[in-house]
């Protein structure tokens, strides 16, 4: 299921991809349903920085969500890389325990606003490959993702905003 959305910060876009860029932002943010998220690794590569991060949801399933878990927590690796030039990056995301039934990809542009100030859209997609209930699982799983988006977009402004 595909998804689009946008958020506006208060800083330049070379403020706002430091800040995306930051282990230490992300590791800090307190999110709906999700424990802080884990650095796994960190990197430099082809002009991006890059975090490998894991998430654990903490949130309440359907049970149908329980039972594909077998009792397993829901934990997914999501990969988040940041342009050098400020221009945008991408986001790669995976189920932990199976890769091939919850997995998702996003990429995401940042730029300069009339008056200051930076816009991020991003667009993104996200497949739950279980026959019969994937597509409602989708329809599930996008507004919590939404949400989330929302919460690190308010964290990122109030750290911008105490630069």
């Amino acid at each position: 299921m595909r998804f689009v959305c946008e958020h506006r910060f208060r800083g330049d876009a070379d403020a706002v991809a430091r800040l995306l860029a930051d282990p230490e932002f992300h590791t800090g943010l307190a999110l709906a349903d999700v424990a802080p998220p884990t650095l796994v690794a960190a990197r430099h590569e082809a002009a991006a920085s890059v975090l490998r991060l894991r998430y654990v949801f903490t949130g309440s399933l359907d049970p149908i969500a329980r039972r594909l878990l077998g009792g397993h927590e829901l934990a997914w690796i999501q990969e988040l890389s940041v342009a050098d030039d400020a221009s945008g990056g991408g986001l790669v995301m995976w189920a932990e325990r199976d890769r091939r039934r919850l997995h998702g990809t996003a990429s995401f542009t940042l730029a300069g606003e009339p008056g200051g100030g930076t816009q991020r859209r991003l667009n993104g997609e996200i497949v739950v490959a279980v026959p019969v209930i994937g597509r409602g699982a989708e329809a599930r799983l996008v507004p919590g993702i939404l949400a989330r988006l929302d919460g690190e977009a308010d964290a990122l402004n109030e750290a911008l905003g105490s630069r």
